[in-house]
């Protein structure tokens, strides 16, 4: 097996250290009390960037600012889905803030157009897209619900209301 499977399976990202990823595996193979739990490290720019090409223009400052926002609100709790959920709402919280965004998919985001031609780009949005953007909220971008699409998995579920 090697480093990059070891990681996949345990959920790790790869600001994981190689060594710190052989010997996780070896506590997870070996099970018992001390079974690993899923690490949770902040991707660098550049990473982030090949994942969410639509950033190509974010700087380390504002990245390091939404992570950071990020971070505080999704915790521990994601437990292996920790690394994709705070990626992903970072990704969401500068898409809906305009940061970083290449020239195309800003304004796209930003203005809620619903068709853009510059230069050799050119997007189309459907209706339904822009009346969810401007409706706001988690769900207001691709990554947002793509976030909550996780939430949901982990915590979703029927909610029982007792009248006392």
């Amino acid at each position: 097996m090697t480093v990059d499977q070891m990681r996949a399976l345990l959920g790790l990202g790869p600001a994981v250290p190689d060594a710190e990823v052989v010997d996780l595996y070896a506590a997870y193979l070996a099970g018992g009390p001390d079974e690993p739990q899923p690490v949770y490290a902040r991707l660098s720019l550049a990473d982030f960037k090949a994942l969410y090409p639509a950033f190509a223009t974010l700087t380390d400052e504002p990245y390091s600012a939404w992570a950071t926002k990020a971070e505080a609100r999704v915790g521990e709790a994601f437990g292996a889905e920790q690394q994709d959920a705070t990626e992903l709402l970072t990704a969401h919280l500068l898409a809906t803030n305009g940061v970083g965004l290449t020239a195309g998919s800003e304004i796209l985001s930003a203005t809620g157009a619903t068709s853009i031609k510059s230069g050799t780009f050119s997007a189309t949005i459907s209706d339904s897209v822009v009346a969810q953007r401007a409706r706001g909220g988690v769900q207001s971008t691709l990554y947002g619900q793509q976030f909550v699409a996780i939430r949901n998995r982990l915590f979703g579920g029927p909610r029982l209301v007792g009248i006392v």
